[in-house]
């Protein structure tokens, strides 16, 4: 008994530490983007006094998306979703020229609609750096969101160079696995894994993702998860 008293103490003691570590790098973590967001900030001022308006731009919508991940809970509104979506792509059409036309087609009754945070914006990157950016020359982006009875369908399409068909065949196996196998390797596919492994944590078996894709003619990104006006924003991920 003596013996299991000892063990249970050492436990709940190194339980309690292991707790403290952890809340102590969830603070310092903080620093860092609120650091650059301030920063950002009076770049983006500085930039506006000397009218430099392609700077005075991408500070602007930077410091917006980190002020997004810092500040909103882990549930936001599409809408919401939509205004980092277009901060995104209007810092990349800075950076490369407006060589890409940007298409919507978003349903006005999805806005209001609760989703996990920066669900849409990875993939969307993905789209520019894995499609877009190797094609060179102009390239074609489409976002659509629809509602589809009690669901959400989000859709990505970029005309860049495509996938693969052995990269094509390791994404899809990828998107066959449990949400715990899926973050044992975030390094590869980090964008698409991430946001799969978050999804499937959030909506369970109710949600899926599948990918589309021919060499030299595009790229389509697909999710469907639930339909949901009443998520609290400030849901957290244990709450499934």
């Amino acid at each position: 008994m003596i013996y299991r008293i000892k063990t249970s103490r050492e436990s709940e003691i190194m339980a309690s530490s292991l707790q403290k570590k952890a809340e102590l790098k969830m603070l310092q973590s903080q620093i860092n983007p609120h650091f650059l967001y301030n920063t950002l900030n009076a770049i983006h001022s500085i930039s506006e006094l000397h009218r430099m308006d392609h700077i005075s731009t991408m500070t602007k919508s930077l410091s917006s998306i980190y002020r997004y991940n810092i500040k909103y809970g882990d549930v936001v509104t599409v809408g919401k979703e939509l205004e980092q979506v277009e901060h995104y792509i209007q810092i990349q059409q800075i950076r490369f020229f407006n060589k890409f036309q940007v298409e919507y087609d978003i349903d006005d009754d999805v806005l209001d609609c609760k989703i996990i945070k920066f669900l849409i914006q990875p993939i969307i990157e993905n789209s520019f750096y894995h499609g877009l950016e190797p094609k060179g020359g102009t390239g074609v982006l489409r976002l659509t969101i629809k509602r589809r009875r009690q669901f959400l369908y989000i859709s990505v399409y970029d005309n860049g160079i495509g996938i693969p068909e052995e990269k094509l065949t390791e994404l899809r196996a990828m998107l066959k696995q449990d949400e715990y196998a899926l973050v044992e390797d975030l390094d590869r596919n980090f964008g698409m894994r991430n946001v799969y492994a978050r999804i499937k944590h959030f909506y369970g078996a109710s949600c899926w993702m599948n990918v589309i894709s021919e060499e030299q003619a595009g790229t389509t990104i697909m999710m469907h998860i639930p339909f949901n006006k009443e998520i609290s924003t400030h849901e957290n991920f244990s709450s499934r």
